[in-house]
């Protein structure tokens, strides 16, 4: 039988519980008599990828205006360790934005470096220029989360290998 539900269908070729209540009959029955009322509205192929499921991360950036995004940002460095799970992204700050205040920026390079110049300092212009987010994981229970692209009717799932916050 196809069970219909939202918009959803599943497809049910054994009983799930061979030991039903006459009630699990009786909702079973009522669930059927809903259907009507709840028509699916579109069968859609499910296709579960597992070719990059050993490396496929969703990474989570801190909350910025939905107007501010990270795509037009510089990446500077990436480092990554897999078998860690661990992450660092060094990515540019936009100095010439008229929102960014250029004696806050000296102060912290200040702080961060002091007052010696050599090839070891965080930031070489004596400017924060640039800042740099570490991951840390958020669950080690992945088994449930999966990337998905509905395209043409298909919805295509890949399993995650990790979910990583970057702080």
């Amino acid at each position: 039988p196809i069970l219909g539900v939202g918009g959803f269908a599943w497809f049910a070729t054994e009983p799930v519980n061979a030991k039903q209540t006459p009630q699990d009959q009786f909702s079973f029955h009522a669930t059927m008599a809903n259907e009507e009322d709840d028509p699916i509205i579109q069968e859609i192929d499910v296709y579960l990828a597992k070719s990059l499921s050993e490396k496929l991360y969703l990474f989570q950036y801190p909350i910025r205006p939905a107007s501010m995004t990270y795509n037009e940002v510089t990446h500077l460095t990436a480092k990554i360790k897999p078998k860690q799970q661990k992450v660092e992204l060094e990515m540019a700050i936009d100095t010439s934005n008229s929102n960014y205040c250029r004696s806050k920026g000296e102060q912290i390079a200040l702080n961060v470096d002091g007052t010696c110049t050599d090839e070891t300092n965080t930031y070489s212009s004596k400017l924060m220029d640039k800042q740099t987010f570490c991951s840390s994981q958020t669950t080690s229970n992945i088994s449930r989360y999966a990337a998905a692209i509905y395209k043409r009717g298909e919805l295509h799932l890949t399993p995650l290998h990790g979910i990583l916050q970057m702080r």
